[in-house]
């Protein structure tokens, strides 16, 4: 499975030029508003529930699972899985996010580093649950903190 390339409004391109190679090949990121309408007809964005699912499939438990935390399956090696070459098939990519800046210019960061990932359901003052995947830990984070005016990556789940 890939990240989504989708075109569509609120998505940007991570067109970025790291030590002279240029990746263009990465799936583009999107706000939570856009992230919502991405995924194309028969296809969705996952919902909180459905990425706990998965995680639980791949050998976490309902409690881990159900904590907002940092480093959540690090002993199932859940992260590992999920990451590129892990044997989830998932194979996340790091391109990390993008958010404006104090002057308002689109920064991108953590390329290489981590990976993250909306889900379509919101938490607490509506601020939407994601998942993060951090090149050096074997866990993944369940937050509900990064803003919807962010832009993070987006996987599609085939409609039942």
């Amino acid at each position: 499975s890939e990240d989504l390339h989708h075109v569509s409004p609120n998505s940007i391109s991570y067109d970025v030029i790291i030590d002279n190679k240029f990746y263009s090949d990465y799936g583009r990121l999107y706000a939570w508003e856009g992230a919502n309408s991405a995924c194309p007809v028969e296809w969705h964005l996952p919902s909180d529930e459905e990425f706990k699912e998965l995680e639980m499939h791949l050998g976490m438990s309902q409690e881990e699972a159900d904590q907002i935390a940092h480093e959540r399956g690090a002993s199932q090696d859940i992260g590992t899985q999920l990451k590129e070459g892990g044997a989830s098939g998932f194979n996340a990519e790091l391109n990390g996010s993008a958010a404006h800046g104090y002057l308002g210019f689109l920064e991108f960061t953590g390329f290489g580093e981590y990976a993250y990932y909306w889900t379509s359901t919101s938490g607490e003052e509506d601020v939407p649950y994601n998942r993060i995947l951090n090149k050096d830990s074997p866990g993944v984070s369940r937050t509900d903190w990064i803003l919807g005016t962010t832009y993070l990556s987006v996987r599609c789940l085939k409609d039942e």
